[in-house]
């Protein structure tokens, strides 16, 4: 990476700090500790950030096109949740998703630990092979 990309780079993790850093000390830690385990179980994935009219939201996906993000962190005023974007018809056996709309599901992450759970790790590899983006590479089993 050139001098200019990494300035840039270096611009929109100031800039992404900036806006997590306006909630609650107790959400902002938390935010900070999954996105951290998301970019490292997911390092080739390419983020977008978007301000949700409720939450701030961090897409990870294999290209810059929001539509094909197969994951977000949202970030609520009170919680942090996990979404499953495209995840509404995968199988849950463990019964960890949550919400009823015809797209998308979530979980709710009250720790990093719930992040690093093995039913949520399943369920992201699911999701992930179910998409068939082999090339967002990742740091868990598929």
């Amino acid at each position: 990476m050139g001098y200019a990309g990494a300035v840039e780079q270096s611009q929109a993790a100031q800039q992404l700090a900036s806006f997590i850093g306006k909630f609650s000390p107790e959400i902002a830690a938390l935010a900070q500790s999954i996105l951290a385990a998301m970019r490292k179980r997911y390092p080739t994935a390419i983020q977008l950030v978007y301000d949700n009219y409720n939450a701030l939201a961090i897409g990870f996906g294999p290209t810059e096109r929001a539509s094909q993000a197969i994951f977000s962190i949202a970030i609520f005023p009170k919680w942090v949740s996990l979404f499953f974007l495209q995840g509404a018809g995968l199988p849950d056996p463990d019964g960890i998703l949550q919400g009823s709309g015809n797209v998308a599901r979530h979980i709710r992450l009250p720790s990093a630990d719930a992040f690093n759970e093995l039913s949520v790790k399943r369920m992201m590899g699911k999701l992930r092979r179910e998409q068939r983006f082999h090339s967002l590479h990742a740091e868990l089993p598929a």
